[in-house]
């Protein structure tokens, strides 16, 4: 599964480095009330792309909370049963 995720990684990371080669003409970035002046599309795609992967490595974490979470609970109501069939 590890060599799998690096091919897929490098894969990609291959990509964004070759549209970002493609492309280098002045981009203007407008978010809300936010403009910035004309900047490099590849200088606009490094944040996103480090905010995407950040966003990424948190979401598994945060579901494996959850699961442990939901184990427990299956666990202490398993047991719960248990304690009152035995009284």
């Amino acid at each position: 599964m590890r060599v799998f995720m690096f091919i897929l990684m490098t894969v990609l990371s291959v990509m964004l480095v070759l549209f970002g080669v493609q492309n280098p003409q002045p981009v203007e970035v407008r978010f809300l009330t936010f403009t910035s002046g004309p900047i490099s599309l590849s200088l606009v795609m490094i944040p996103a792309v480090i905010a995407g992967a950040t966003l990424v490595t948190a979401c598994p974490a945060a579901n494996d909370r959850s699961h442990r979470s939901r184990t427990c609970m299956r666990q202490v109501s398993a047991s719960a049963g248990r304690v009152i069939l035995s009284v």
